[in-house]
């Protein structure tokens, strides 16, 4: 087998933060946090469609999620209540009824989160 080197003139890697290993200090990365809320329970305010903005709000099914937060030099993957609050702060911007329909999940516990590092 020949070497990539060899074969391509351009090599694409797309491995996030886990492109740092390959490339040595070639390259500067900057791990970017997010976090979006989950919930199962759409309001009869919601809209169908997917709305976006400052943030977003999708419906999808009996299912919903909003956010998202960005934290930069942020590498953690843990769900925070500070995240939930400003992906609710975001809602209501947006979404001022339907923000107001999920103030209780969002209190209660009953919302969910997915976080990510880019």
């Amino acid at each position: 087998a020949r070497a990539l080197a060899t074969d391509y003139d351009i090599v694409v890697v797309a491995a996030a933060l886990g492109s740092k290993a390959l490339l040595d200090d070639a390259l500067t990365l900057h791990p970017v946090r997010g976090q979006v809320t989950i919930g199962r329970r759409v309001p009869p305010s919601a809209p169908r469609h997917p709305v976006n903005g400052n943030g977003h709000f999708i419906p999808r099914g009996d299912l919903w999620l909003c956010g998202a937060t960005y934290g930069r030099a942020d590498a953690s993957t843990e769900v925070r209540a500070a995240d939930h609050a400003a992906n609710l702060e975001r809602l209501r911007a947006l979404l001022p009824a339907v923000a107001g329909d999920l103030e209780a999940d969002f209190a209660s516990g009953a919302v969910q989160a997915w976080t990510g590092v880019r």
